[in-house]
């Protein structure tokens, strides 16, 4: 399954790079993708639970950039 995701309040490119590396710790994520520059964040996964796999991912941006913001798109 492939989900796309707007994100904000990411400050520079460093920082999305830090977010892909943590996200793609994750236990269900195949891969992770997040553009700097359009703001967006591509992550492939094997979970059939969106819905869980999304607050998951939540808590782990709120936990090392409590300013970045996703939303489903």
């Amino acid at each position: 399954m492939k989900l796309k995701f707007k994100i904000e309040g990411l400050n520079c490119p460093n920082c999305a790079k830090s977010l892909e590396k943590s996200i793609s710790r994750l236990e269900s994520i195949e891969s992770v993708s997040i553009n700097f520059i359009t703001q967006k964040m591509i992550i492939k996964t094997n979970n059939e639970n969106s819905n869980e796999l999304i607050t998951e991912i939540n808590k782990l941006i709120k936990s090392e950039k409590p300013e970045v913001s996703i939303t489903l798109k």
